[in-house]
């Protein structure tokens, strides 16, 4: 009788657990990782993906108690990271669900493989719902789930008709973050408001925002290597219209940004590695290409 009621206990508090390992539990995760693709090499993510598109898997979400299907649903959900520890993947719905209530298009769950048998994953509860957030209790968390998913809808800028939305509801989260949220959430509202505006092509504004950005968090690199990328667009549109004094004070932002990059940034860091990549140029590797190998150098 005791072990039964030990057994018990056991249980319900494992179904009281939050399934969301311990580095997504302090917000809402709105992008991949920049090593995604290497997340679809489990044979059976391979057998339950897509077959053009290897991170697109087919995910099982069963009735919760708000569902008023008795049956399964099956939606095509985005990878967008991996717990290795746990085996649990971070994914983004990509299709809007019929039956499911508590997750909508573009939205964030959580994922795994039950047991080694299994073909196809299945959707993991957080609390009541399959939404991928550690608590929307505040408006700001309810503000900020849905900017991210306008940000989503704008794909990088191919659909500049959703660029708008973008806009008009990471302001509504920026002014929410302003009076009442965390240090944190005040600086992934104003970046990813910038980068609604790099999107569309509107660098100043994105400047203006990755900036706002950094003055909250200066340890975050998000907003710095974004801004670097937007440096590089303005620099390369000076050369390109003669306008030298421009392009010489550009290069110098960017070269006091990628100092301030390679010093915050861990040693060895992915940042400083992408840095060395992109902007790193070698003159033995300039006279034997006789071409410039990397984006602060162009032709005139």
């Amino acid at each position: 009788m005791v072990l039964s009621i030990a057994i018990l206990a056991v249980r319900l508090s494992a179904g009281s657990v939050s399934p969301l390992p311990e580095r997504w539990r302090d917000g809402y995760e709105p992008f991949s990782v920049a090593w995604v693709d290497s997340l679809a090499q489990d044979p059976r993510v391979v057998k339950a993906a897509a077959k053009w598109f290897p991170t697109y898997v087919a995910v099982r979400f069963s009735p919760l108690a708000r569902d008023t299907a008795k049956n399964p649903e099956y939606l095509w959900v985005r990878i967008l990271d991996l717990d290795a520890r746990s085996g649990i993947y971070l994914g983004e719905v990509v299709e809007p669900p019929r039956r499911v209530a508590s997750v909508k298009r573009r939205d964030n769950v959580v994922f795994r493989f039950r047991t080694i048998m299994d073909t196809i994953p299945s959707a993991l509860p957080v609390g009541d719902s399959y939404l991928a957030h550690p608590g929307v209790k505040t408006e700001f968390d309810k503000a900020f789930v849905e900017a991210v998913a306008a940000y989503r809808e704008t794909e990088f800028g191919r659909n500049r008709e959703a660029l708008p939305d973008c806009h008009a509801k990471f302001k509504k989260a920026v002014s929410l973050a302003g009076s009442a949220g965390s240090r944190r959430d005040a600086y992934h509202a104003r970046y990813l408001l910038g980068r609604c505006h790099s999107e569309g092509y509107e660098i100043d504004s994105a400047i203006a925002w990755y900036k706002a950005a950094m003055e909250i968090d200066s340890t975050n690199l998000d907003a710095p290597l974004s801004l670097m990328g937007d440096y590089t667009i303005r620099y390369a549109e000076s050369l390109r219209s003669r306008n030298l004094r421009a392009a010489l004070a550009l290069k110098a932002d960017m070269r006091e940004l990628s100092d301030w990059i390679r010093e915050v940034d861990s040693p060895g860091g992915r940042a400083s590695a992408m840095l060395d990549a992109v902007y790193d140029c070698q003159d033995k590797a300039r006279a034997k290409r006789k071409d410039p190998c990397n984006t602060m150098r162009y032709r005139r």
